[in-house]
Order: C-alpha cells, then structure tokens, then sequence
C-alpha cells in the first residue's frame, strides 16, 4: 500500500513538470544559450573530451550533457529542452526521496500524517515553481539543475546509507559509494557543489547524532577530499569562471558592497520563493554601498537564523531547511563578488531547503496547536485542498512565465519593461532585431543602450557589426577599436574585429587580435581559425601551419577549412631541422 502511494506521487510529480514545461519544447536558444552552445565549436564533437575539458573544465559534464544534445540533433532546441525537463524531473524526485529520509531519520519509520506527506508535499512544490524556469526553460542554465541533481543524490544516498546502516547494524556500502561519485561528478558540474560536504556534516549532526566522533570522521573525510577538486582547478587555473571574475574584478563591487547587497538579493529570492511575481531574467539590482541599505534585510534574516537555532531541538527539519538554504546559496550570495548580483536560477537548490521547512514548520505547528485534530479527515482535507490551490497557483504562473521565453522579442520587451535603467536588456532586444535583419530597430535599442551607458562594450561590439553589414567598414572598425579598448578581456569582438582587419589587409592588426582572443579562450576554435588565416594573409607561411596542425588536433572536424587542409596537407609541412 505503501509503495502503491508512492509510485502514485511519484508519477504526479513527472506529470505537473512535464503539464507546466511541455510547451516549451520548440523554444529558440536565447541569451548566453548563443555563445554556450549556438555558436560554441567545442561541442560539436563529443568524442574530443580534451576539447570539452579545455573549454570549462570546472562545468565539464554540463558541455558534454550539450555535446551529446548535438551528436544526436545538431542545433534543433527540442532535444536540450527535453533534457532540462527529464533533469527537474528527476530534482523533483529527489526532493521528495530526500524528504522521506529526513522523515525517517528524525521520526522513524513510523511516523504518522502529516508527515509522511511532507516529501510529496515538497516535491510537488518544487517541481511547479515558476521560479525555476530560471534554471528549467533557460537552456544553458542546466548547470544550475545538474549540479542539484548530482547534490540532492549524494545527501539522500549518504542519509539513507546511514539509516540503513543503523537500521541493520551493518554498513550499506553502495550507497555510500554512490555518494561518494555523485560528489565527485558534482565538483565538474557547477561551483556551488563545493559546500555539499557541509551540507553532508549537517546531515550527520542533525540526524545521525547517535555515530561515534572516529565513525563520522572516517565517514565524511573522503567528500573533503572530494572538495579539494575546486580549489585544485582554481589554483591551476582550470576554472574559467574565476579566471573571468579576477579579469573583471575593477568592474565588480567590492566585497562589502556585494556581502551587503546580497543580504537583499537572498530576501529576493525569499520573496519568490513565496510570491513569485515580477519576476526578471536581468534585473536593474541596486548595489549597497552602507550597512544602513540593507539594515530590514540584515534583520530579517537574522530573525530567520534565530529561528533555525531554536528549532533545533523542537524540530530539525526546519532548522536544516533553512540552514541549507543559506548554505546552497553561500558561494554564490555572501563576500565574493560576481558581475550579475542576482539570478533567478541561483535559487533553484537552495529552494529545496526553504521548501522542506515550510512543510514542516507548518506540520510542526499544526501538530502542536492540534494534537487531536490533526488527524481528523476534515484536517487532511483542508490541508489537501490548501496544497492544490498552491501548486494549481504556482504551475499556472509556471507557464505564464514560460511564455515570456518564446522568443528574444518577448524575453527582451519584458526585461526592457522592469531593468529601464539597465544598458544589457536594451541591447540584447536590439541583437535580436539585428539577427532578424531590422537594423533600423537594431540601431534604435543599440543607442538606448549607450545612452545608459556610453561605455557598455557590447552594445560597441554590435554597434559595429551593425555598420559592417551595412558596409561601412571604417566606422566598424572604429566601434571595434572603442569596444576592445573598453573590455579588452572579450574574445567575440576580437574575432570581428580580425575580420574586419583581413578585409583591409590590415593583417598585422588582425593577427594580434586572433592571438589576444585564443589567449583568453583558448577553447574555442573559431579564434584559432582566424589565427590561421591570419597569419597566411602575413605571409607567416610556417606559424600558419604550426598554428593549422595545433587545430587539427584539437578539432579534427576543422580540416573541412580548405585553408587548413592545404597547410596540412603531408606535401606542405616542412620536416622540423
């Protein structure tokens, strides 16, 4: 009866995502969708693993999870949306396994309503929130998903690993083994799995406090081990994000002013975590320079912490939801700062922890305030009724907010309408009318955009790819010039810019711009290409075909450039003296 329930839930669940996402199947890649898989070569080959690990080793398997999406269906949409759907599925799932072993760990396996429902309960939650289309819809986001799914996995494998082992008196060796791999694999997939061995210590102490302090040791040391695998990429410089944060460091705020204003970015995310309106792919946040722009939300959280301590003995599932939320969002929300302060599919895992607390502060309150009618039919009917208009809610909002995501036309006149202030959405909006071929409206949004800020790179960068289809190459070039001489840290300006410089025979220029742009994205082929051309059209006969052989065995796929084959062909390459 019991498995029957839960296979019941369980199918629900897959049910509302597939019921809220199942429109957005044929949707168009959109915003960083473009550079990560639109126009990236890296995946257009999915056996070249050195060429996947070269390009973002610290997200590895979410560029082999898109070089697979490509093996199988080139660049149509419908296969990536689909896996994104399977992945919230199976989060969904998580959520609501991870939840049963929070349940039987703290009450037992006899535990009574409500909460044997509090998995199901939080799961359903999670799988029709519209603040995960975020992470959902948002193509190139799955790293956001993937990571939750690898993190949700090793906790509820090492928890229920532990119950059985206490259960048995003997130690259930796979699943801890499968913990130990999803951790392992989550440290290639997003950053944010660095804090599960936290996550995993407060799982021990929470709910597993009977272990000796020798067994918990030798039990969590190996996910510490595991969490080396960042710092080790970070120190050799592995990891491109943090390559890209320390180039742009002058244009990020401080670490007070981002430690300050993420105490008002995380009330956000709590905000659409409860009431998830206005919601906005790119928003206008203002940054706190002053303990006194923050001070309500300082407070509020505060009060929240407060009361995930006096919880802890009373009820340590609302203690552990909320801590974890915090944690989740720790390496992403507290003193390192990052360019965007806020993004929606930052919450998506930490969402899971807010959720499970509020389905147990409410059960908690509920059993205290009636012990005796909390079991009454007319009870479980109102608190069935109270969970259907909420996820009736929320799907609905769900699929509203996919709508926006149809097309760069309706994402972009929606971000422009809430970020007036912001120069990014206004000339993203012009982007999509540039590659829809109405440069009149291109322009008008690309000027909007400069008149924000005059000193915004890409709106340059578009600015003049828009002069040169129109033909006027001098004012490209001069756009080019600002745009490189502003965020000289860019490669995709640098491989227009070279060229543009190859149409002027201004070759030695364009050789230092294609240098500059594999310098700074070594993964991708496209700068290397335009190398080789460029040091052709110099008259650089032999670092041509250097730089030509060094493509080939990247990117095998490159010898269908005719100029490549020629300069590689056996005939050509001179015998080193």
């Amino acid at each position: 009866m019991l498995m029957a329930r839960h296979i019941s839930q369980a199918l629900l669940i897959i049910s509302a995502v597939a019921f809220c996402y199942h429109g957005i199947l044929d949707y168009p890649f959109l915003f960083d969708d473009i550079p990560h898989i639109q126009i990236n070569d890296a995946i257009k080959d999915v056996s070249n693993i050195g060429g996947l690990l070269a390009y973002n080793p610290a997200r590895f398997l979410v560029f082999l999870s898109f070089a697979v999406n490509y093996h199988f269906g080139g660049l149509d949409t419908f296969g990536y949306h689909l896996f994104n759907i399977a992945v919230h599925m199976v989060n969904s799932l998580l959520v609501m396994a991870f939840g049963m072993a929070l349940v039987t760990a703290w009450r037992g396996r006899e535990a009574q309503w409500p909460w044997t429902w509090l998995p199901f309960f939080s799961a359903i939650v999670f799988a029709v929130h519209p603040l995960h289309t975020g992470a959902v819809t948002y193509t190139c986001q799955r790293s956001a998903s993937m990571v939750a799914l690898l993190y949700l996995s090793a906790m509820t494998l090492y928890l229920s690993a532990a119950i059985a082992s206490k259960e048995t008196n003997q130690p259930a060796k796979f699943r801890y083994a499968g913990a130990l791999i999803c951790a392992t694999l989550a440290m290639f997939t997003k950053q944010t799995a660095a804090t599960l061995p936290i996550a995993l210590v407060m799982l021990d102490f929470f709910f597993i406090a009977s272990s000796e302090r020798r067994e918990r040791i030798r039990r969590l040391a190996p996910f510490f081990i595991i969490m080396l695998i960042g710092p080790l990429m970070a120190v050799t410089g592995m990891d491109r994000e943090l390559g890209d944060i320390a180039d742009r460091v002058e244009t990020m705020p401080s670490h007070t002013e981002y430690f300050l204003t993420q105490l008002n970015v995380i009330v956000t995310y709590l905000r659409l975590i409860a009431l998830p309106v206005n919601q906005n792919l790119d928003y206008d946040y203002p940054i706190a320079h002053s303990i006194s722009d923050s001070a309500l939300s300082a407070g509020i959280l505060l009060g929240l912490l407060a009361l995930a301590v006096a919880f802890y003995r009373r009820e340590r599932m609302i203690s552990f939801g909320i801590l974890f939320f915090f944690l989740a969002l720790s390496v992403e929300s507290s003193v390192f700062p990052l360019e965007d302060v806020i993004f929606e599919h930052r919450a998506y895992l930490p969402s899971a922890g807010i959720i499970i607390a509020f389905w147990a502060g409410l059960f908690y309150t509920l059993e205290k305030l009636a012990p005796v009618w909390s079991r009454k039919k007319s009870v479980v009917v109102a608190m069935t009724l109270t969970l259907t208009a909420l996820t009736s809610g929320y799907a609905a909002a769900t699929i509203n907010r996919n709508e926006v995501w149809r097309d760069g036309e309706a994402l972009w006149t929606d971000v422009v309408k809430k970020s007036q202030g912001k120069a990014r959405p206004h000339n993203n909006l012009g982007a999509f009318y540039f590659h829809k071929g109405d440069l009149d409206k291109a322009e008008k949004y690309f000027r909007q955009s400069l008149a924000i800020n005059p000193k915004y790179a890409l709106s340059l960068y578009d600015m003049a790819l828009l002069n040169l289809k129109r033909g006027d190459l001098d004012t490209a070039l001069d756009y080019f010039d600002k745009a490189v001489t502003i965020d000289p840290l860019t490669p995709f300006p640098l491989f227009s810019m070279g060229e543009g410089y190859l149409k002027r025979g201004m070759t030695a220029e364009a050789v230092k711009c294609y240098r500059l742009a594999v310098k700074l994205k070594p993964g991708i082929p496209k700068g290397w290409q335009g190398l080789v051309h460029a040091l052709d059209s110099a008259g650089d006969k032999q670092g041509a075909q250097e730089t030509a052989s060094e493509v080939l065995r990247r990117w095998p796929e490159a010898r269908k450039d005719s100029l490549i084959r020629d300069l590689t062909a056996p005939d050509k390459i001179k015998p080193a003296s």
